[in-house]
């Protein structure tokens, strides 16, 4: 009865598995493949578990960059912005998904098209500040557009980042952000 389900923060990734536990793998795509049309928001753990041919066209996925190399295959670290960016469009594009890749530019991409999200800074490398732009898509997501959802988390999210920054410096965490999050759509809303 959910409209949009979030699963992969806080589910064990492979470096923390012990050996033969594909406890993740398994919750994950058994999930994916009996809602195939609910709307889902995939981050974290499942992220770095599931085969690309198992996320639904329903789907955001919420990866950094080394997610988006384990999922993929491909390296997308370091890369020119413009090189970046033409292989989050090939990704959605070939799996009809919307891809939101993290990073210093957050790179939206639906099947149709691109968006670059500028903001931030290096306070939100920390630990589940990514959880809370998969938690702000989710939210969104559940009563919009699946491309809609993944930029207005971004650039919200970004912009909560910058705006602890002028307060704190890098001296935030993730619940901080996520307190911030309703400070800040009150100014753009």
């Amino acid at each position: 009865e959910v409209d949009c389900v979030l699963i992969g923060p806080g589910l064990p990734r492979p470096d923390g598995m012990e050996t033969g536990d594909d406890s993740t793998k398994e919750l994950t795509e058994r999930l994916l493949l009996k809602f195939p049309n609910k709307k889902w928001v995939i981050d974290g753990g499942s992220l770095q578990v599931i085969e690309p041919e198992s996320i639904p066209k329903t789907a955001i996925i919420t990866p950094n960059a080394k997610e988006f190399e384990m999922l993929f295959g491909e390296r997308i670290m370091n890369q020119e912005l413009r090189i970046m960016n033409e292989m989050v469009s090939e990704a959605a594009r070939r799996f009809g998904i919307t891809v939101l890749l993290k990073g210093p530019v957050d790179i939206v991409c639906s099947p149709e098209k691109c968006l670059e999200i500028k903001g931030g800074n290096a306070g939100m490398t920390k630990g589940g500040t990514g959880d809370v732009l998969a938690g702000l898509t989710a939210a969104f997501y559940a009563k919009n557009g699946a491309f809609l959802s993944a930029t207005c988390a971004s650039f919200i999210n970004k912009k909560a980042g910058e705006s602890l920054f002028d307060r704190v410096g890098l001296y935030f965490n993730a619940s901080d952000l996520v307190n911030e999050i309703p400070v800040v759509m009150r100014e753009y809303i």
